[in-house]
């Protein structure tokens, strides 16, 4: 299924046609991106941007991995040092809410298609 943020169809490259396998890689995807979102979101209260960065350059991969790219431009701004150094504090803190609020979004919508077949 193909919408806005993702096309399931990317997984199912590395599930060689496997529902099972592609529903435990769906899930272990969400589970991890979850678990990352909340910890940006805790350093983010904080102001950590050393832990914001971290968990950038971690989440980075994990999405390009699965096929998709519509979070590179601003998960590379967070891993840029120069970044931090260059734009107000308060610039940040918005840009960085609104890719969590994006983040979610693309979540539920996941959450929501998981179990469409995409292998039919």
């Amino acid at each position: 299924m193909k919408t806005n943020y993702y096309d399931f169809r990317a997984f199912s490259k590395y599930t060689e046609g496997h529902p099972e396998f592609y529903h435990q890689l769906i899930h272990s995807f969400l589970s991890c991106v979850q678990e990352d979102l909340q910890e940006l979101d805790q350093a983010l209260g904080s102001r950590d941007w050393g832990v914001i960065k971290a968990t950038a350059h971690k989440l980075k991969p994990v999405f390009e991995t699965m096929g998709i790219y519509k979070f590179s431009p601003v998960l590379n701004l967070m891993n840029d040092n120069s970044w931090y150094d260059s734009e107000p504090k308060e610039v940040l803190h918005i840009t960085i809410k609104d890719f969590l609020f994006d983040c979610n979004r693309f979540l539920i919508a996941m959450q929501d298609d998981q179990d469409n077949d995409p292998f039919s």
